[in-house]
């Protein structure tokens, strides 16, 4: 044999010995699950890298936009954070991870006027994610009042079918009165604008506890369906932060954490004593809202359910004729 044929046979040998080193598609898919189960967490872009896995564990899964994120939430349901922002002009995006009866996985990312779905499509369509109903979402430039003209609203499509029961783990500044009145307010429909209109909401104060709510920064933890509200440190920007658990079109848990990080809180009863502080009840208004199944509306509306508050805002422990209409919309 000449070395020029011996050479080109080794050359095919070598080719040939490569192409089956490769890795195939399920080695790969295989690969990319092992991994990802090893780090603990994905970006929602990364979902379809991960679409075959069969047991991914408590996975935490990250809006690729703003970080908030939440772990994996059992089979059947879905998980959305929501926040408060403390930042003028920034929205924190609600972020939702849903994943189907059998183990297929979507995600939401939506602020007030813009949706992003990542992942498989048959559950995006499952839950609903795109399909959260949105109702004069900008008010007019003529508005005067804005709260009072303005009609936005927007909502989820669960709600909770019997009494929401909820527990407070007491931060150091107290405010249980502050929180209570805040729920009053999203289920008694109490207006800003001259009318109440009350709705079928029903919750159930079921006094202190010394369970956690499962929050961890701005991180939804797994679902425990226990109800509860308590201080503790949260992304810098965030004032407070809701996760909600939903299954077969109802609420079936939903956690509050107030930012007590950095943050001075106004816990009086008066709407005049405030100075250079965030007003508790007039921000739990607003999680108020996100446990019941309001999202965010512009900021233009000044509804209660606007994605941002300033210090001393305490105007907010009422709600706009958009946030009475969300609520009622929601539980008529």
């Amino acid at each position: 044999m000449t070395s020029s044929r011996l050479g080109v046979q080794l050359g095919v040998a070598a080719i040939a010995a490569s192409f089956f080193l490769l890795p195939t598609p399920a080695a790969a898919e295989t690969f990319a699950c092992d991994e990802a189960v090893e780090s603990g967490q994905i970006w929602a872009s990364e979902l379809d890298e991960v679409a075959n896995c069969t047991d991914l564990g408590d996975l935490i899964i990250r809006d690729d936009a703003s970080g908030v994120g939440a772990v994996l939430p059992e089979r059947g349901t879905s998980v959305t954070y929501s926040a408060t922002s403390a930042e003028p002009g920034v929205e924190v995006p609600e972020f939702t991870v849903a994943q189907s009866e059998d183990g297929e996985i979507a995600t939401l990312s939506m602020t007030h006027d813009a949706v992003e779905i990542q992942g498989s499509p048959s559950v995006a369509a499952e839950f609903s994610l795109a399909e959260n109903p949105v109702f004069d979402p900008v008010v007019t430039p003529l508005a005067t009042s804005p709260k009072c003209d303005s009609y936005a609203y927007s909502i989820s499509n669960e709600r909770w079918l019997s009494t929401a029961k909820w527990w407070y783990k007491t931060p150091s500044f107290g405010g249980q009165a502050r929180v209570a009145g805040a729920f009053t307010a999203m289920a008694d429909g109490i207006g800003a604008c001259g009318q109440n209109k009350p709705n079928s909401a029903a919750h159930a104060y079921q006094g202190t506890t010394s369970t956690s709510a499962n929050i961890n920064d701005s991180l939804c933890l797994a679902n425990d369906l226990k109800n509860v509200l308590d201080g503790g440190p949260l992304s810098s920007g965030t004032l407070a932060g809701t996760c909600t658990w939903r299954t077969s079109g109802q609420i079936i848990n939903a956690d509050i954490r107030i930012d007590t990080s950095s943050r001075s809180w106004y816990t009086g009863s008066s709407v005049t004593g405030c100075s250079g502080a965030y007003d508790l009840q007039g921000v739990m208004t607003h999680e108020a809202g996100h446990f019941f199944g309001l999202n965010h509306v512009a900021l233009a509306t000044q509804q209660v359910m606007m994605p941002e508050s300033p210090t001393c805002l305490t105007s907010q422990r009422k709600l706009g004729n958009g946030d009475l209409a969300g609520m009622k919309a929601r539980y008529p």
